[in-house]
Parts: C-alpha cells; structure tokens; sequence
C-alpha cells in the first residue's frame, strides 16, 4: 500500500506541470482575451515607454496549431517628433505549431501582415525615433546569449502587403520612401527550399526579386541537392542566377551562375548622384564553380560600354593557406571622363584646432604597425593587365603587373607600364617573415617626355625635355614611420634637353654604413649644366625634425 501512495505521489509530481498547463491553455482557449487586450498594450506601453493601442480584434485559439489575429495596431511617436504616430498595422494573422516548440523548434505554418504605415525619422542629434525605453546594452547581451544557440524558424506561408515605410532625417531634410507591394515567403516543410517573391518601390524606382534558396538546416543535410534560383530588377538592374548545391557537407559542389544587364544607370545616378558613372549599356557574366578535391575557381566578365573587366581565378583549399592563383585584366577604361566631378573638387583645407591655428600634425598614423594580416590568410600568384585606360593626368597604354603572396612574403614584380609619356618598370618586395619587416623597391623608367605629361603640358619651358630615373631603396620596420626613417638606397634623376643644351644629373643617397647619428641625414649630389651654367652641387638634407620618428 506504501509502494503504491509512494507511486501515486511520484506521478502527480511529474505530471503536475503538464496539468497546470494544459489547464492554463484551456482556459487561454475559451477566454474572450478581448476584455484584456487594453491591459496587454498597457504592459507593452511600459516596456517600450509608448503608448501602444489595440482597437481591433484580439484572438487566440489555443490547439495542436495555435492561431492568433490582432488588428488595428498603433504605436506612438518619439515624443519630440511631430507625427503623433510611429508604427501602424491594420491586421496581423499568425499560426505557431505548440509541440515543435516544446523541443526548441519554430514552426510558423502561416504569418500574415498587412496595411502597415510605419515612421523613421531622427532628430537634430541624430537620435532614431525606434530607440525605446528597452536598455540597448540589455538587448545586445540577451542576444549574445541567445545567438549560439538560436534555431532558424520554419515559414511555411508568409505574407506581408501594402507597407508604407518613410525615412527621414531631419539634417538633411531628407526623405525617403519605400513602398512595398508584397513579400510572400512559402515552403511546404522545414526541409524543403524556400520560394520568395518581393515587389516593391524606392523612392517611385521599382524592385523586384523572387527565386528559390536552402534553408540553413537544409545546407546541414547529410547529402545535398538543393536548387537556387534568383530573379531581380532593382532600379536600371535586371539580374538572372541559376545553380545548385550538391554532394555532402563533408564534401560540398557549388555550381553558381549569375548574369545582370542594364540598358543604362540613370535611375541609379538620380539616386546616388555622379559617384554612379553615365555609361551604357552594362553587363555581368559570372560563375563560381566548387568541387571536391579541385579549387574553387571564380569566371567574370564585365562590360560598361567601352570599358570591360575580366578574371578568372581559382582557389586552392591548401594548408597552412589557401591558395589564389589567375589573372585580372582591365581594358578601355575612361577614369578621367567617367568620373570628371570626383577629380574637379577642390583640395582639401589644412585643419584647424581649436585656437583657430591650422594644424601641422599629419594625419597619417605613421607610428601604428604594419596591418599584415593579408599574408597570413594566403598564398597568391595573380597577374593584373591594364590596357587602354585614361587617367586625369596620364593615359596607360598598358600595364602588366604580377603579385605573389608566398609565406608571408609580398611580392610585386614583372611591373611594365607604358604611357603616352613614357615607360616605367617597377620590382617591389614587403617580406614580413621576420621582425622587423623588410621593405625593397626597384624602379627604373625609360626616357620620359616632359611635355607629354599633362601638369607640364602647357609649359613651354619642358616641351622638349627628357627624364630618366632610377631608384633603388630598401628599409626594415615595423612601422611606416620605422620604415621611412630607415631607408637606405640611391635615387637618381637624369634631366636632358637637347634643344636647349641642358642636362642635370641627380643624385639622393643614403648608405647603409652610415652613423646612428646621421641616420636621417640623405646626401645630395648634382651635376650638370642649365642654360650654359655648370651646376655641382654637394651637400646633405636632413628632413623636418620628428616627420620620420615614430612614437615610443
């Protein structure tokens, strides 16, 4: 009998909570949740420091799936705002599966919004009107707590519709405004892909996207063979992506294809303003490609009128680093014209502290380390062409240039560019595969014409002259400033002009042997003639005091 009451005891204690709520939900379910809904939007007032209204409908039907509709929804305002509302929904309808959520899944079988008018504004302060009562440090902790271990729901039928929704910034008195048609979001279970469909308005320029994805516990299957399709038109962009992913997690395939196209970018320029270049047409071609056991290798084609970029590269997943190796070629780029306005501005005032006085401190943190962290991720052999290309001073014929990242050494070589004034070869290695970092430049240049360079092309004084330099430095530091100041090398500048019998020669150098003392002192030496005066000149410069000293 003892063993019995001990049992009885045993089962109410255990059942006991599954009682208690069911009886809650029972009485959840056959509550007219009406008479308290005036209460609850008391309770979200105090939490959000708004008065939060509900003046329609108030229903939950509490089951295997529970549903609940709210409508006629209203949130205050800011209260230095002058809207007096901030937020209106006119109805929201939701269904949730009970059990699912009992195990820590979210399983949102149906999600309906609609007529919403919502508000963003700042003040002068730039303080958002969507600050609350609600600590922002609370929030943030809450969801680094949450974050590891938050499960993506499953939407098996969402709509959203008829959404107003206005940015304005009160500094600039701008106002922007999105209009969006429709949102709809389907998937017949939580392992099936996810079609989407958006329709919307920025500012009266159309948007639209649909396509097919893989929710991310689909991506987590054993064996994949998940479809992506995408479908955009966002302003002058029309966008088409097709692809798959296929094989396992362990050995995941990637077969992605996308392909954009625009007739022009104006609607873009009226929106951005001239930091979107006036060309036409454009296209983009590109495809990423990944299997097992070969790199995943990256296809891309790109046109804007004349102008045209293409590359092909291909990733190596080896150890200790990745492995980048391909080419990069640009062609037919007209910078000067494309982006006249950026290169008209004016230049850039000196600063002025707080006691009116301009300010001779560099803005340059000569002193901070060298940021390396690139040479760390991976190993590199990329070649990069450039031919055609107008610049605002120059034009570049063409320009062949290789980059090899290889154990944390950065190299820069094979360097050939040609202009329309002249040839200059570069070789440039940054070693940081020792402390401190090693720094060394090479660089030589064929006879350069003077007047051919756009700043002295109306100077009648170098329409016939030549220039020839070649420089020849190294240094080692930590910092730019360590390695500025530890510079050792030659620089030498030839100056020629036949047609006005001049010549000089020029010569900037600092050897290594030289004192501790005289380390920052450069020797200075030229020869030659000008305007049939001799010239010899000998002498040291010795630069501004602190200019290269990096901070203890």
């Amino acid at each position: 009998m003892r063993k019995k009451w001990l049992l009885l005891s045993l089962l109410a204690i255990v059942l006991l909570p599954f009682i208690l709520t069911a009886a809650v939900l029972v009485y959840i379910g056959t509550a007219d949740l009406s008479q308290h809904r005036d209460l609850i939007a008391e309770h979200i007032s105090k939490i959000t420091g708004r008065r939060l209204s509900i003046s329609g409908e108030f229903e939950l039907n509490i089951d295997s799936t529970t549903s609940l509709i709210v409508s006629d929804i209203s949130l205050a305002n800011a209260a230095w705002a002058d809207d007096p509302e901030m937020l209106s929904i006119r109805r929201v309808e939701a269904e949730i599966e009970i059990w699912p959520l009992l195990q820590g899944d979210i399983h949102v079988p149906r999600f309906h919004l609609e007529g919403v008018k919502a508000l963003l504004e700042t003040d002068a302060s730039g303080q958002g009107n969507w600050v609350m009562l609600a600590s922002a440090d609370t929030a943030a902790s809450e969801d680094t707590e949450t974050a590891a271990g938050f499960k993506p729901p499953w939407l098996g039928d969402l709509y959203i519709g008829d959404v107003e929704l206005a940015y304005r910034d009160s500094n600039t008195d701008r106002e922007i405004i999105t209009v969006l048609d429709h949102v709809t979001i389907k998937a017949e279970t939580p392992a099936s892909p996810v079609a989407f469909d958006i329709v919307a308005e920025v500012d009266s320029y159309p948007v639209e996207v649909s396509g097919l994805f893989a929710l991310p516990a689909l991506l987590k299957a054993d064996k994949l063979d998940v479809p992506v399709e995408l479908r955009a038109r966002v302003l002058d962009l029309e966008a088409e992506g097709r692809g798959r992913f296929s094989g396992s997690t362990q050995a995941p395939a990637i077969d992605l294809s996308l392909e954009a196209k625009a007739d022009s970018l104006q609607q873009m320029r009226q929106l951005f303003g001239e930091l979107v270049p006036e060309v036409k047409p454009v296209s983009i071609v590109m495809q990423v490609k990944a299997d097992q056991g070969r790199p995943v290798s990256l296809v891309l084609n790109a046109t804007a009128g004349k102008a045209s970029l293409e590359a092909d590269l291909n990733l190596r997943r080896e150890q200790p680093r990745p492995n980048l190796t391909g080419t990069v070629t640009v062609s037919d780029v007209d910078i000067a014209r494309l982006w006249a306005p950026l290169f008209d501005s004016k230049p850039v005032e000196a600063a002025v502290d707080q006691t009116g006085k301009a300010s001779t401190e560099s803005p340059l943190q000569l002193d901070q380390p060298l940021d390396l962290a690139l040479l760390d991720s991976l190993d590199a052999n990329v070649v990069l062409s450039v031919k055609r290309t107008r610049l605002p001073q120059i034009e570049i014929t063409s320009l062949q240039s290789r980059l090899i990242i290889d154990d944390r050494q950065l190299t820069i070589d094979e360097t050939n560019l040609v202009t329309d004034a002249g040839t200059v070869s570069t070789n440039l290695v940054l070693a940081a595969r020792s402390r401190p970092t090693t720094a060394r430049l090479d660089l030589r240049t064929s006879v350069v014409t003077l007047g051919q360079l756009a700043p002295l092309a109306e100077n009648k004084r170098f329409e016939h002259g030549r220039a020839q330099a070649e420089l020849s430095v190294s240094s080692a530091g930590e910092t730019v400033a360590a390695l500025i100041e530890g510079l050792q090398g030659v620089v030498k500048l030839e100056y020629t002009d036949q047609k006005r019998k001049e010549k000089l020669t020029f010569k900037l150098a600092r050897k290594p042997e030289q004192k501790a003392a005289d380390r920052t002192r450069l020797r200075v030496t030229a020869d030659g003639y000008l305007k049939e005066q001799v010239i010899e000149l000998r002498g040291h410069v010795v630069p501004p005091a602190g200019l290269l000293k990096s901070r203890k």
